[in-house]
């Protein structure tokens, strides 16, 4: 792999990239359940993943997947972006915290979805 960018999700799973000019060329960028799990077997909680992507690949991926009215979801929501380095990496999540991607957990009370907080006995 030759230069790299730093790709960042805020999807829960994983994603499969395929080249546009070679679709047997794929690249798994990874989805914020690739923290793995901690004491007792519950799910760290982390607020993005990072991959590393070859920069080629990367702008002809995005050149095909950015084109305006054909926006790949993802990338038109924030839910995944582009950074150089991890500290921009930071950066820009913490610019686009509060913008939603869509596939944020729903509150306990949103009693419009059917939830409602356990009842303690």
């Amino acid at each position: 792999m030759g230069k790299a960018v730093l790709i960042c999700s805020k999807l829960p799973t994983g994603l499969i990239l395929k080249h546009p000019m070679d679709p047997s060329t794929t690249v798994t960028v990874k989805g914020t359940n690739s923290a793995g799990k901690g004491i007792g077997g519950s799910p760290i909680i982390i607020p993005y993943a990072t991959t590393e992507v070859d920069a080629d690949f990367w702008e002809a991926w995005s050149l095909v997947h950015n084109q305006k009215g054909k926006e790949f979801p993802a990338l038109k929501s924030g839910a995944i972006f582009q950074a150089k380095d991890e500290a921009s990496a930071k950066s820009l999540y913490r610019e686009g915290e509060k913008r939603k991607t869509g596939l944020e957990q729903l509150p306990q009370s949103d009693k419009r979805a059917g939830i409602a907080p356990l009842e303690k006995e």
